[in-house]
């Protein structure tokens, strides 16, 4: 099964339009709003608007819906598909890796399996993702940087001063943990900090004078089994970049993680339900996500599911998410 996507041919079809009079004249004289035409000629938009569309259709006469759609092969495994095979970087031998960040794993590995059937995945320990490694190889890593060191090569590579001239505006990034979390001893690079308060707990990112807060409100490991939980949450990481490789192919490298495992899963399930959005759009360095997943619990049960997943900040996508600091009450466990 090879993935499909639609692609907004708008742009080609106005061209003359677009030049001759620009955005903001043909917004107003077809009724729609200069920002939805914007993201309908440049088809960065996650949804299409159907009153806009058919604004569009009744003002341009050229203008037919099959002559505005096609149905194109998506490009997010197709560097998989080139090379042939990715690799799953491991920090240590897998007895070393978080149960949920191995089940996240075999979730992409499935996913990958079903869009790039010839594509295989090659499980392998690293001691360092290098530049040179980054650029010659398709590179998938699942677990925070406190669960994967490999995590902190990644996001040193692209988000540290150093990094700035691959990303032009540069987001900062802190993993936020609570005082004396177990796996929080200092050896983690400069992304993973200690937070006092509970509302500060999460993945943050500051971009463009913003700041962007994926909370997660914490429960010990030894209150988390009796505890029942109606609506915790968790916070996620998804990064996804395409880079020039030595050979002359694109070489991608994702990372997924989350504050704990929980958060880690749900953002692979949504990787794999979204890729589409997550691809990074022409021009565009990267795709950087920060969501929130929610699940529940029962009381004296370790179990737990998944329900619902909110983006709080999405950018370099076809999607793009700006979502307001707010107040939140929900927990989660190392």
């Amino acid at each position: 099964m090879k993935a499909k996507t639609l692609r907004l041919k708008l742009r080609e079809l106005l061209k003359q339009e677009l030049e001759t009079i620009g955005i903001e004249q043909m917004a107003k004289t077809a009724d729609v709003v200069p920002n939805t035409l914007k993201h309908l000629l440049y088809d960065d938009a996650g949804s299409i608007n159907r009153r806009a569309l058919e604004h569009l259709l009744d003002h341009y006469d050229s203008l037919s819906v099959e002559s505005i759609f096609e149905l194109v092969d998506e490009p997010f495994w197709q560097a998989f598909l080139d090379a042939g095979n990715f690799t799953i970087g491991l920090h240590s031998a897998k007895g070393n890796a978080l149960k949920l960040d191995l089940q996240a794993t075999d979730m992409i590995e499935r996913c990958v399996q079903n869009y790039a059937e010839s594509c295989t995945p090659e499980r392998k320990p690293l001691p360092r993702l290098t530049k040179s490694l980054l650029e010659s190889e398709n590179i998938v890593v699942i677990g925070s940087p406190v669960s994967n060191a490999l995590a902190n090569d990644i996001l040193s590579e692209f988000f540290t001063a150093e990094a700035t001239k691959y990303n032009g505006s540069r987001p900062q990034l802190q993993f936020s943990f609570p005082p004396g979390h177990p796996t929080h001893k200092g050896r983690h690079g400069p992304f993973v900090v200690t937070a006092a308060q509970e509302s500060d707990r999460g993945i943050r990112c500051v971009y463009e004078g913003a700041t962007y807060l994926a909370r997660c409100p914490w429960v010990a490991n030894e209150d988390f089994q009796p505890k029942a939980i109606s609506n915790g949450v968790d916070a996620g990481f998804v990064f996804v970049v395409n880079r020039n490789g030595k050979n002359g192919r694109s070489v991608k490298t994702i990372l997924l993680a989350g504050m704990t495992g929980i958060g880690t899963r749900g953002v692979a399930e949504r990787l794999v339900k979204d890729f589409r959005d997550l691809e990074p759009r022409p021009g565009a360095p990267y795709t950087l996500g920060l969501p929130e997943v929610k699940y529940k619990k029962p009381a004296d049960d370790l179990s737990w599911e998944l329900d619902g997943f909110d983006w709080i900040f999405l950018e370099g996508g076809r999607r793009k998410v700006r979502s307001v600091m707010r107040p939140m009450h929900r927990t989660a466990t190392p």
